[in-house]
């Protein structure tokens, strides 16, 4: 199978930017499109996939590492 990008990357790391990605588009839509209930759960979704987005970019970071 092939690889791209930068040899020291893993597949943590995209998945980390996915929900960087994903997580801050969910806050933004929420905070600025939804109304009432639809509001807080979206904020409150996006705020959990940023949550885990930093999660998953602390286990990329010690994937690398050997840990």
């Amino acid at each position: 199978m092939r690889t791209y990008g930068a040899p020291e990357s893993n597949a943590y790391e995209g998945l980390a930017l996915f929900g960087l990605y994903a997580g801050s588009s969910l806050v933004v839509a929420g905070w600025a499109y939804a109304t009432d209930f639809l509001q807080v759960v979206l904020v409150i979704l996006g705020i959990a996939v940023l949550a885990g987005s930093v999660f998953c970019m602390i286990q990329s970071r010690s994937v690398g590492t050997g840990k």
